[in-house]
């Protein structure tokens, strides 16, 4: 189980994050975890992508994104109300410790891909392993 120590420290779980752990997470969880927090978790995505972000910040941006992708929590996930406010937490840390490499093209990237996925219309989280053309995940 995670601790008060992961929360004030996420770039401990750097080496932990992947990113099909992250699209298997967003898929599974995307309408639980809802519209605000996974804007703020592509935001740190997207702006991890950037050849101009120092690796300090990608490590800080990767802790972040783990932590949201590990299955231990200091809160577990599955609590109603709760279950992401732990993982909020690090992300918002995170958000703000990198702040001055989240631009306004990364705000914009975010901001159209979770309101692609949460319309159901994204092939960001196409299985890559499921080649049928008339899969809904495929058009």
């Amino acid at each position: 189980m995670s601790t008060m120590k992961d929360i004030d420290d996420p770039s401990q779980h750097a080496d932990e994050y992947n990113e099909t752990g992250f699209r298997n997470k967003i898929k599974r969880y995307a309408k639980d975890i809802g519209a605000g927090l996974l804007r703020q978790a592509f935001r740190l995505y997207f702006a991890s992508q950037s050849p101009n972000v120092p690796t300090w910040a990608k490590a800080a941006m990767y802790g972040a994104l783990a932590y949201l992708v590990l299955p231990t929590d200091a809160v577990p996930d599955l609590l109603p109300m709760v279950g992401y406010t732990d993982d909020a937490t690090v992300i918002a840390a995170a958000l703000t410790t990198v702040a001055m490499h989240i631009t306004p093209e990364v705000k914009d990237q975010a901001d159209n891909k979770v309101d692609a996925l949460l319309d159901g219309v994204d092939g960001w989280l196409k299985d890559s392993s499921s080649d049928d053309p008339t899969s809904p995940q495929s058009k």
